[in-house]
């Protein structure tokens, strides 16, 4: 909110009177009209002075945090999320995910599928507490980061709407964590086509007998569309 101003000016342009204008203001206090301007309309607004406050889930231990806008994890826990941003970050760029000692998961399957389930759901608080224009501009941002991805994928895509084979799919269940757009480059498919087989792959319980009678190529139609954030 305050754009520059000092916390004497805030305060002078709090205390203006209701008839003043934001370039009487700014000349008054030899400040940009800017700055002044944005200042003036959001005290008005708000009826007075105010520094906004956001609640707002922890992104490691999922307790509120509470200040300016913005800050999403408390100061104590910033460390376990430089950690996880930067095993995050090798997971990309190696196109795999990271090793169970790398990701402190437990390696007993029920544990790790229960460690997954609470990253998920803090993940979901956190963005479910976001005001709806942050949320807006995450999903164009994921939307457009998607699409590029698919457009590397497509130029690769040497095998594009070719039938699906049982050694595709037995590669795309063995590769579960990794990212569609690695699967897809060494498939000869688009990241697209393989986020689809997965998702029908799922819904067989991952089950590989008589899926060459119904293998079918995904294409670039609606069946194969990006899954959009939620």
């Amino acid at each position: 909110m305050t754009h520059g101003l000092p916390p004497e000016d805030l305060a002078a342009i709090a205390a203006a009177p209701p008839d003043a204008t934001a370039a009487e203001l700014a000349r008054a206090l030899g400040r940009p009209y800017g700055p002044v301007h944005h200042a003036l309309r959001r005290m008005r607004r708000a009826g007075g002075w105010f520094s906004p406050i956001a609640d707002i889930p922890c992104t490691e231990c999922g307790r509120p945090v509470t200040g300016p806008p913005g800050r999403r994890t408390h100061a104590a826990c910033r460390p376990a999320r430089d950690r996880r941003l930067a095993r995050a970050w090798r997971a990309w760029r190696t196109g795999a995910p990271a090793a169970a000692t790398e990701r402190q998961e437990p390696s007993d399957p029920a544990a790790a599928a229960a460690f997954r389930a609470r990253e998920l759901a803090h993940a979901l608080r956190y963005y479910r507490a976001l005001p709806d224009d942050r949320r807006a501009a995450l999903s164009a941002k994921w939307a457009a980061r998607d699409r590029d991805e698919h457009a590397v994928t497509r130029r690769a895509a040497e095998r594009h709407r070719d039938a699906w084979t049982e050694a595709d799919d037995r590669y795309i269940l063995e590769h579960l964590g990794t990212a569609s757009r690695e699967v897809g480059l060494a498939l000869g498919r688009t990241s697209w086509a393989v986020r689809q087989r997965r998702w029908r792959l799922r819904r067989r319980g991952g089950q590989l007998a008589d899926l060459g009678a119904h293998a079918s190529s995904d294409g670039d139609g609606p069946q194969d569309a990006p899954i959009a954030p939620r």
